[in-house]
């Protein structure tokens, strides 16, 4: 990840970009959630990239600089994606390279119903609230 970051402003450590895999361990309904949550927010958001919900990402100090952090909503799983989208919209350049997405040994998700309904309605939010960028 250190070197692709020579050619890029952030680089995403992506479980879905060709080469990227995730545990085999993963439970069935969570590889759909997951696959799911990013194709929906790809979508509404018009995003390239593959993997919006993933935290593992080097970023460049001007990309966090530029950020409004005084407009920016979002908590959890959807701050990935409000941040994924923010790089994108403005307009800098992000790579994702391959990862493998090992099931945790330790501690449990924090994955709930709640979170999953923030992230559904967020992404439409995220539209209108960065209209003007």
């Amino acid at each position: 990840m250190y070197q692709a970051s020579e050619n890029a402003d952030v680089v995403i450590g992506s479980r879905y970009t060709k080469g990227g895999s995730l545990d085999k361990d993963w439970p069935v309904w969570r590889k759909m959630l997951s696959s799911f949550g990013n194709n929906y927010a790809r979508t509404i958001l018009g995003v390239h990239m593959k993997d919006l919900t993933g935290a593992f990402r080097i970023w460049k100090r001007p990309v966090v600089e530029t950020f409004p952090w005084d407009r920016i909503r979002s908590n959890g799983y959807v701050f990935q994606v409000e941040t994924a989208f923010l790089t994108e919209r403005l307009g800098f350049k992000v790579v994702e390279v391959p990862i493998y997405f090992a099931e945790r040994k330790y501690g449990q998700s924090k994955m709930n119903l709640r979170i999953q309904m923030e992230a559904a309605f967020r992404v439409w939010q995220l539209r209108a609230m960065y209209r003007d960028l």
